[in-house]
């Protein structure tokens, strides 16, 4: 029996209601995009990207919404994309349709099951969501089943031997901070989730620091003209790179002169090159290559604007984001994603502006106020210098350590 008719079976039997299409044929190219156009939600459940990336450029022509679910072991993803919407992301944006990723096929690896029901289940609910318009739906978040500990016993034993006697958890944002206390939940550990602590993270605001002269770091890294949009950060998958490079066009319209400068080596250089040359950016967009960290406080003084638009990619995600410290330390207002640890570092409105770090619409929108008012500009970078001064620094993170150390001393003795 071929899959579609096995599964027209399937849901006969739930439900003989239910009025099913049957296409038992090989679908491709403009067929896809009429099958599409047909349907008001698609739902995608196939096991290989040439499949999902056609799906989503059929979705994104007849801006359909698009529900995507994957799982492979025992880790399972689900994300929506809504393309009736205009400023939404798509799949792509996730994935890029050129990016040199590792092609995996659950029929090679393998599927626990119970985990493509629970998948299906989601995607089931986030269609429902769509059509009947209700409730809260997933669109342009990832939402990812994390079953690392759920993969080995062994490994789920060891991790409640190890965290089982610890008298703290210290955490470096409210999000880890959140996680910590989940995978205490996960290990059967609720009993120690009031000892997590969330300590942010700091700089050395002598180390970074207005006024640092910039002539000779423009001459070394070719950063003459500007204004200049600035991120300091490993070339990987998450840091939202991409979708920033999609933002400059955009930036580049309302401000012609806008430069993008990228400090950092990693995995993902190639493919931002191509996507550089795809959206003819030239040299608008510089990329720096590894630079030594004396460097960095005269490269955070030439920028008009950091970015850090980091987003959750796989398991990958900003536990805090210290670079975003680093250039309010050096009065350079940010523009950071949020998501995850990112809104921890940066103060909305205050420090710099919080933009959705899969959008990058909203990027664009967000990096267009801030080049065009320098007012604005000057304000945040004072308040993201004073920030630093009197919290997002070492000794203060020392001060926070030192009184979890006495709570934990007072709490064994008493």
């Amino acid at each position: 029996m071929r899959k579609v008719e096995a599964a027209r079976a399937a849901l006969n039997a739930v439900n003989p209601e239910v009025e099913i299409v049957e296409v038992a044929a090989r679908v491709e190219g403009d067929q896809v995009e009429k099958l599409i156009s047909k349907n008001d939600v698609v739902l995608d459940c196939t096991d290989n990207f040439a499949t999902r990336h056609a799906l989503n450029r059929g979705c994104v022509q007849q801006r359909k919404p698009l529900v995507s679910g994957a799982a492979m072991r025992f880790d399972g993803q689900v994300a929506v994309f809504d393309l009736s919407k205009a400023d939404s992301p798509c799949y792509a944006c996730l994935f890029p349709e050129d990016a040199e990723v590792e092609e995996v096929q659950c029929s090679v690896m393998g599927v626990f099951a119970p985990l493509t029901g629970v998948v299906g289940a989601l995607q089931a609910m986030e269609a429902i969501k769509l059509l009947a318009q209700i409730g809260a739906s997933l669109n342009g978040r990832l939402l990812l089943l994390d079953a690392k500990l759920r993969r080995s016993g062994f490994k789920h034993w060891t991790g409640r031997k190890l965290l089982d006697e610890a008298s703290v958890f210290v955490a470096i944002s409210r999000w880890t901070g959140d996680y910590t206390r989940r995978l205490l939940v996960e290990l059967g550990l609720d009993r120690l989730t009031d000892r997590v602590r969330v300590v942010p993270l700091g700089t050395d605001p002598e180390q970074f620091h207005p006024g640092v002269p910039t002539a000779p770091i423009r001459r070394t890294y070719g950063l003459e003209g500007g204004p200049w949009i600035l991120t300091v950060a490993r070339l990987d998958w998450h840091k939202g790179f991409d979708t920033l490079i999609r933002a400059m066009p955009a930036v580049r319209a309302a401000h012609p002169e806008a430069r993008y400068a990228i400090a950092g080596v990693g995995a993902s250089r190639s493919y931002l090159e191509r996507l550089v040359a795809e959206l003819h950016l030239g040299d608008a967009v510089r990329f720096l290559g590894f630079v030594p960290e004396a460097d960095l406080p005269a490269l955070y003084n030439a920028a008009d604007v950091f970015a850090l638009v980091s987003r959750r990619h796989d398991l990958l995600v900003e536990g805090f984001g210290i670079a975003a410290v680093e250039a309010s330390a050096s009065g350079v207002p940010v523009l950071a994603g949020r998501e995850a640890g990112l809104p921890d570092a940066v103060r909305d409105g205050e420090t710099g502006l919080l933009v959705d770090p899969y959008c990058p619409a909203a990027v664009a929108e967000g990096l267009k106020l801030l080049l065009g008012d320098p007012a604005l500009r000057q304000r945040m970078g004072a308040a993201g210098r004073r920030a630093v001064e009197t919290y997002f620094n070492w000794d203060r993170v020392v001060r926070d350590i030192e009184d979890i150390e006495l709570s934990c001393d007072l709490r064994s003795s008493g």
